[in-house]
């Protein structure tokens, strides 16, 4: 995993210090950019995106404290750590309205700045962790749902709904009824689809190239099975011209990626 450091200080001494002797990479750190006032480190995140930004607090031209909320307005998850004199104390109630993971009083000592880091890092680990474990939790929702779909959109479309035990099965988690909206249900004829099994994997695959495309937003449309485990797209998007467009890159699809005429 990329963690990415930047090192802004005035006092080429400092700098160079924290550059060259504490091993970043054995951190885990991935990549280290310096700069030596506030106005020069702006110019480098706009192709260097920091996850920690290390910065003196006193500068020229531009404040480490000015700097840090810049960064932050840009790249909210940044973390800051503020080398501060004692002098400098203050500029600590900005640090803290900045919420700045801590401060390192100079003149530097090597290593309370490499424990300071490692912690931060830690944090930093642990709030990727948790981020992809949540993606994965509403990717694996969104799938559920589709797939809850293709049995939605065949109750919904039956000859003779049961719409108390619809709304039991599926309102509001799964379908909400937008509120005066109409409803367009389409069939899709695919020459070859036999089973079932197909026809749902077909219709998952014109879920995802739906969404991926934005096409349609999730809200708009169900895809479920009709007769002969035809796909049958029910959507709130009527306009004519809108839907043909759709259907047209929806046929397009099947032929291309699909191998169904």
């Amino acid at each position: 995993m990329d963690i990415q450091l930047l090192i802004v200080d005035d006092e080429k001494l400092t700098k160079e210090g924290l550059l060259n002797y504490i091993d970043w990479t054995s951190l885990g750190i991935t990549q280290v950019r310096s700069a030596s006032n506030g106005v020069e480190a702006m110019k480098l995140v706009n192709d260097f995106v920091p996850d920690i930004l290390l910065t003196d607090v006193k500068m020229p031209h531009m404040n480490g404290i000015e700097l840090a909320r810049q960064i932050k307005s840009r790249y909210p998850s940044c973390k800051l750590i503020f080398l501060s004199g004692y002098a400098d104390k203050e500029y600590l109630k900005s640090a803290i309205d900045l919420k700045a993971e801590t401060y390192i009083e100079k003149p530097v000592i090597l290593n309370s700045v490499t424990q300071t880091v490692s912690q931060v890092i830690q944090t930093i680990l642990a709030e990727k962790q948790a981020s992809r474990q949540s993606a994965l939790r509403d990717a694996s929702l969104s799938e559920t749902k589709k797939i809850v779909h293709i049995d939605l959109v065949q109750d919904l479309v039956s000859p003779n709904p049961d719409w108390q035990e619809f709304k039991k099965r599926y309102v509001p988690t799964y379908f909400v009824w937008q509120d005066n909206a109409s409803y367009a249900a389409v069939c899709i004829g695919v020459h070859g689809l036999m089973d079932v099994m197909a026809g749902k994997e077909l219709c998952l695959s014109l879920n995802r190239f739906l969404s991926d495309q934005r096409l349609l937003s999730d809200s708009e449309f169900y895809l479920g099975l009709w007769e002969n485990n035809r796909p049958i797209l029910v959507t709130s998007v009527t306009y004519s011209a809108v839907l043909h467009a759709v259907l047209t890159q929806v046929r397009d699809y099947i032929k291309r990626e699909q191998g169904f005429d």
